[in-house]
């Protein structure tokens, strides 16, 4: 059985291996206070020493969970000596601890009944948090925005491998406004490309880094417009992600894919129009007539899948290995480095040899069958797939590539656009 106020499955979790800081309490004359560095702090994580040293200004990282909130927390927090009272999202105060020290708001809503500023609240209200707006209540002076960025750390020495190879997480926290607004951006830029692709916020490489900006102040004295250096948290993609990322969008940008990394239909290379399986109005014809697909086909594998295969065939097959592939090992999305890029370039020029006379077709090639035009943009699952084609049955896998180069020859060129008379 599951104790339901308790075990919620649904909360995903990973166990903290240590705290990354932005800076330390430096004492002075008027005592300690703290003081921001231009470098991560890795005294509460020194299991990442080895790799980092001491005073890092970048991390390479994954994000663990699949949404800005699960990876990005932040609140208005209001911390006495003993811990945080208030808690609140700049709508509705989501925990409260009450004079008495027991907790009268949970999850957004009032689970005791309790006064404050002459409003009296019941069981089940809710209750405003003024955010920003210090006004509301009179503990609201001392509340200010905290956030903590939950981070998976990668080797640097090998950047698609965790530190230690160990499935755990470090926290860093800040109470910068502008860090949490630059965080929150850079994030809902990624989620929004991600979302489009069929994909989320987990396993994207990414580098985690302290950059110095010159942010406006108000002296407190003079009143004066001021400026100060500050070193801020900058998300940047990883180039592989990068590249992944752009040829999807660009692809979906010219209407050629509807998701990534899912392979597309069949692409005309010159016009970049979709090839439906029985099109209308092509001249000259498809070089043979598309068989109506047996329900039965998606569960058959490449290697035991009667050969050859039309080039639209073949398209369909690669999509749905791949598939399968990648709910087996969802991680193989990533693109290969450029060994393997190399590698797969070169049984590719293999297959063509004798086929193909130009750059531009061996290029026309993987773009037919994958939407990419080079293999440096190809994932681990399609790269693998590829290499079971190319491998299995080489005399059939190069009848097809014939049937493919054929194809694409015979595709009508677009017409050259004249200016009126």
């Amino acid at each position: 059985m599951t104790i339901k106020d308790i075990q919620k499955k649904e909360e995903a979790r990973l166990s903290r291996a240590g705290i990354i800081r932005l800076g330390a309490k430096v004492r002075g004359q008027n005592g300690e206070h703290p003081v921001d560095f231009d470098h991560f702090v890795m005294t509460d994580a020194p299991d990442l020493v080895p790799a980092y040293g001491a005073s890092p200004t970048a991390l390479f990282i994954y994000l663990p969970f699949a949404t800005i909130d699960e990876n990005l927390k932040a609140f208005h927090e209001l911390w006495k000596a003993s811990g945080c009272v208030c808690r609140g999202d700049g709508e509705y105060i989501v925990d409260l601890i009450g004079a008495d020290g027991h907790k009268v708001i949970r999850d957004s809503r009032v689970v005791r009944s309790y006064t404050e500023n002459d409003i009296e609240y019941q069981k089940d209200d809710t209750a405003k948090c003024p955010g920003l707006d210090h006004n509301l209540y009179p503990r609201c002076a001392d509340c200010k925005p905290s956030a903590i960025l939950i981070v998976m750390v990668r080797d640097p020495q090998r950047p698609d491998q965790l530190v230690g190879d160990r499935l755990v997480y470090y926290q860093i926290r800040t109470h910068s406004f502008y860090n949490i607004q630059n965080l929150t951006g850079q994030l809902a830029y990624a989620a929004q490309i991600t979302e489009r692709m069929g994909r989320d916020l987990r396993g994207i490489p990414m580098v985690l880094r302290r950059v110095a900006h010159d942010l406006p102040y108000t002296d407190a004295k003079s009143g004066q417009r001021k400026t100060t250096t500050k070193h801020l948290l900058d998300l940047e993609f990883d180039p592989e992600w990068v590249r992944w990322a752009n040829s999807g969008m660009r692809a979906q940008a010219l209407g050629e894919v509807a998701s990534m990394p899912a392979l597309p239909a069949p692409v005309e290379h010159v016009t970049g129009e979709l090839v439906e399986d029985e099109p209308l109005d092509v001249t000259p014809p498809m070089a043979e007539p598309e068989p109506v697909e047996d329900p039965q086909v998606e569960t058959v594998d490449i290697a035991t899948a009667p050969r050859p295969w039309s080039p639209q065939t073949l398209v369909r097959r690669f999509e749905w290995a791949v598939e399968r592939k990648l709910e087996k090992h969802p991680k193989d999305v990533a693109l290969i480095d450029e060994d393997a890029g190399r590698k797969i370039a070169r049984q590719v020029t293999n297959i063509l040899n004798g086929l193909v006379s130009t750059d531009e077709q061996r290029h026309a090639f993987l773009y037919f069958l994958f939407g990419v035009d080079s293999s440096f943009y190809l994932s681990i699952a399609r790269r693998d797939v590829l290499e079971s084609w190319l491998t299995t049955d080489s005399p059939a896998a190069r009848t097809e590539a014939e049937m493919v180069m054929d194809w694409l020859t015979n595709q009508p060129q677009a017409e050259p656009e004249t200016e009126a008379a």
